[in-house]
């Protein structure tokens, strides 16, 4: 497998990262701090206490969790790395199986900075670069 198949097939698995756990992560949140989740029971004691900030408090604390997402799936992958007995793997159309750590030469390395997958791939931070 060339370089080229490797960063596709880690691209990949980055934009279903970013699109299905960070972007979706980030929507939820953005849905109780504006008071969309105050239908949902357990989901409305938060909408009422975002209430009483103002728009500046609102954007702290939603850039605030927005790191500390990233910092989790910063330390998923790390710990994922550190312990050989765990592995995150691709199968290829033949049923080849990779593992992305091995293939990415280290997949928290992924994450960050504007040419990491979440500054690629996810929609919040594409808009601002927009």
């Amino acid at each position: 497998m060339d370089f080229e198949q490797k960063r596709q097939i880690v691209d990949r698995f980055g934009q279903l990262l970013v699109k299905d756990v960070y972007d979706q992560s980030r929507i939820g949140l953005k849905s109780i701090i504006n008071g969309e989740s105050k239908k949902f029971p357990r989901l409305a004691p938060f909408c009422e206490q975002f209430e009483k900030l103002d728009d500046q408090g609102k954007e702290v604390f939603e850039e605030l969790i927005a790191q500390y997402i990233e910092t989790s799936l910063f330390k998923f992958f790390r710990m994922i790395e550190e312990n050989e007995e765990y592995s995150l793997t691709y199968r290829d159309t033949k049923g080849e199986v990779f593992n992305l750590s091995e293939i990415s030469e280290g997949l928290f390395a992924e994450l960050p900075g504007e040419l990491g997958w979440i500054g690629k791939f996810s929609r919040f931070h594409q808009n601002q670069h927009e």
